[in-house]
């Protein structure tokens, strides 16, 4: 099969304007390099380029039917330096591997948090997303949540 020099230009045109027309609202693009959680201050995990660590063990371990608390999201910027998104047109967006795990009780002010209901004993991982519009700017590595029964002492 003979491919004209002209069909391939065309689409060479064509998914270079696509590419360049991506996020066309006039906002830049949000450039992560990572993520951490917090809550209460403390550091729960960390995803630094593609490595993750968590404050404890290999997983956010939570108790059923005990709110998280307010987990904090910040991202990691090219200068190693934690920062929340501005802007309206910004918003966080949460991916869960097992929805029936863990169900999302709210958001914090600045709509860069979240409280988490550990609802049933089991796993789900969680990805967090930068999101402009209608599309991610960054998206995160799965972050692993596990929810255990409450210990009867």
């Amino acid at each position: 099969m003979k491919v004209s020099k002209q069909f391939i230009t065309t689409l060479l045109i064509f998914f270079s304007a696509a590419y360049m027309m991506a996020c066309s609202t006039g906002h830049s693009h949000i450039d992560a390099n990572g993520v951490v959680l917090t809550l209460n201050g403390e550091e729960l995990a960390r995803q630094d380029g593609t490595t993750i660590t968590y404050a404890q063990g290999n997983a956010i371990t939570l108790q059923r039917g005990t709110s998280s608390g307010m987990i904090m999201v910040q991202f990691i910027n090219d200068d190693n330096e934690l920062f929340t998104p501005e802007g309206d047109d910004y918003f966080l967006e949460l991916t869960m591997s097992n929805e029936g795990i863990i169900t999302i009780m709210g958001e914090a002010e600045n709509g860069w948090g979240v409280e988490l209901n550990p609802a049933q004993v089991g796993e789900t991982n969680i990805q967090f997303e930068i999101f402009h519009v209608d599309h991610s700017d960054y998206t995160s590595r799965p972050f692993r949540f596990v929810v255990e029964d409450v210990e009867v002492e």
